[in-house]
């Protein structure tokens, strides 16, 4: 089997491998707190999860009946609920206000504002993956596209980058899949997320040499790159 070729993002220092331990367990001792008080409760099933039951069904049942083994699809004779998308809504001061207060949002689905997008990007300027965050606001890539991400599909010359990969998780675990083919796409790079790009790649080398480098001599504990680690892991 030929090798991977090399990611974009990126490897994970002993720093942030610990922060997603305790981010990890803190996730975890919230979920199993927040199931203990649902003990008894009945769970309201969503328009959109009936569809996807339903559907799911309707292909089991499809498939049946062309081996024979079923005469009726009657997943297809199912009247369900129509399923209303939630409406975007827009962070305004009024609103950011009142969610402080009750802790409610407005909508499943807000936007941010230019001021807010902007100061979410000071927050991270000195973040070790800035420029991966730069990406997401600007170009808009889905997370399991921007985590395969491979260094031959970017041309920081010719000001793009292609999507042709992605990464999924299934029961925590990754793995590597094709996007659906209207998901493939060339994508361009603007000014600043280029420059950024190129930057990100230079860290990258130095950062794997001094990996490189601590794997063949002694490895100080808690210095540099140690591992390589998904979401984002570069196999070259």
């Amino acid at each position: 089997m030929p090798p991977s070729p090399e990611r974009v993002w990126p490897l994970l220092t002993d720093h942030d491998l610990e922060d997603r331990r305790i981010t990890r367990r803190a996730y975890l001792d919230a979920n199993a707190a927040l199931r203990e008080g649902r003990k008894g409760k009945r769970k309201i099933t969503s328009a959109a999860t009936m569809h996807r039951i339903n559907a799911t069904l309707s292909s089991f049942l499809g498939s049946g009946i062309k081996r024979g083994e079923y005469s009726t699809n009657w997943a297809a004779m199912v009247e369900l609920p129509a399923v209303k998308r939630p409406k975007a809504l827009v962070w305004t001061a009024e609103r950011v206000e009142e969610w402080k207060r009750t802790d409610q949002k407005p909508s499943p689905v807000m936007v941010w504002t230019p001021e807010q997008t902007g100061q979410f990007l000071d927050f991270v300027h000195d973040n070790r993956l800035c420029a991966m965050w730069h990406a997401f606001i600007f170009r808009g890539p889905r997370r399991g596209e921007m985590c395969a991400l491979p260094w031959p599909e970017v041309s920081l010359t010719g000001s793009w980058f292609r999507i042709s990969a992605q990464i999924v998780e299934i029961a925590y675990r990754q793995y590597d899949e094709a996007p659906k083919q209207e998901s493939v796409r060339t994508v361009t790079l603007d000014s600043r997320t280029r420059e950024l790009w190129r930057e990100w790649r230079i860290r990258q080398e130095q950062e794997r040499e001094q990996w490189s480098g601590e794997r063949r001599g002694s490895r100080p504990t808690g210095c540099g790159p140690t591992r390589t680690a998904s979401p984002f892991t570069p196999t070259g």
